[in-house]
Parts: C-alpha cells; structure tokens; sequence
C-alpha cells in the first residue's frame, strides 16, 4: 500500500468513528476532533500523493491552500475546510467546550468531512 493510501485509510477510520460516535452522547465531543482530522488527512494524502512537502500542521486552511496551487478545483472545498478547522481544538478541552455540542452540528461536520474526503480521493483516482 502506497503512503497516501495509508493517510486515507486513517482519514476514512476517523471519519467511520465520528459516525459510530453520533450514537453516544458521551462521545460526542471528541467526535468532532474526528471529523476534522478526516479532512487534515485527507488533504495531507493528496499532498503525498503528489510528493508535496508540508510542513506538520492542523489548519485545513492551510492545507487546502497548498492542495488549490496544485489542482484549482480544490478552492470547491473551501467552505467544508473553513466549516472544519476550529475542531481541531474546539469541544476537545473543558474551557472549550461551551456550548456543549449537539447531534445536528456533528452532523453537519460530518457532511463537511464527507465531501472533503470523497472529493480528495476523486482527484487521487
């Protein structure tokens, strides 16, 4: 297996966990920490796959801006990493986590991640 396809394996087990998690309210923070790291990993797997240097980074922004400069259709992805980013710290510490999280926006995060993924392995195949 070649090293993008392992980044997208890890993005595709984050993100089949994060739905697994919308079934226990008791998880449901750390659900969201998922969803953005589906799309951390997936844009990461693109970046690999098209031997792109990176430098170790959580901001998706970043990230995309560095995907957009290879291929311009990644700019159709820009709300779902903007939508994402915050998660990478947001509901994951106590004094971040207010409001406490809900089932409709993890679903939505969800989506966001979806798309990003799917989108990322369209451009791979």
């Amino acid at each position: 297996m070649q090293e993008h396809e392992l980044w997208l394996n890890y993005a595709e087990n984050d993100l089949r966990v994060a739905k697994i998690s919308m079934k226990e309210d008791a998880v449901i923070s750390s659900a969201f920490f998922l969803t953005q790291q589906c799309a951390e990993k997936a844009l990461k797997a693109f970046l690999i796959f098209h031997k792109q240097p990176f430098h170790k980074t959580h901001d998706l922004v970043e990230l995309l801006k560095c995907c957009i400069k290879i291929n311009s259709l990644f700019e159709s992805i820009k709300k779902e990493a903007i939508g994402l980013n915050p998660f990478v710290v947001t509901y994951r510490y106590p004094d971040l986590a207010l409001p406490f999280p809900d089932k409709t926006t993890l679903g939505v995060c969800i989506i966001e991640a979806s798309t990003v993924l799917e989108f990322v392995k369209q451009q791979i195949s």
